[in-house]
């Protein structure tokens, strides 16, 4: 991977989120996505989606050997996936029950 192809990743990755909050609004509007105040099973879903795959990556570390941990972007790939885990639980835990 050359330099521009990192920049370019990391130039996207902002991009993305900025446009993906509006996208999300319409489909919330258009009903494509459930209303704002009933997300519990799709952050039930993405948080658990999220901890298989660390829990993959973490798997294929211990399998492969120490060769995985010094791959930068695995080991990104790996800590995003956690904590995106982690977030979806927190966000989970704010959700009234019903």
């Amino acid at each position: 991977m050359n330099e521009n192809s990192i920049w370019a990743v990391v130039a996207g990755a902002p991009f993305i989120v900025v446009a993906s909050i509006p996208v999300d609004i319409v489909f919330h509007i258009a009903g494509v996505y459930p209303p704002m105040g009933q997300m519990k099973t799709y952050v039930v879903t993405t948080g658990a989606i999220f901890g298989l795959l660390a829990l993959a990556h973490l798997w294929r570390m211990i399998e492969e050997g120490p060769r995985l941990a010094r791959e930068p972007w695995f080991v990104a790939f790996t800590l995003i996936a956690a904590a995106m885990c982690f977030s979806a639980w927190r966000v989970l835990k704010r959700i009234p029950r019903s």
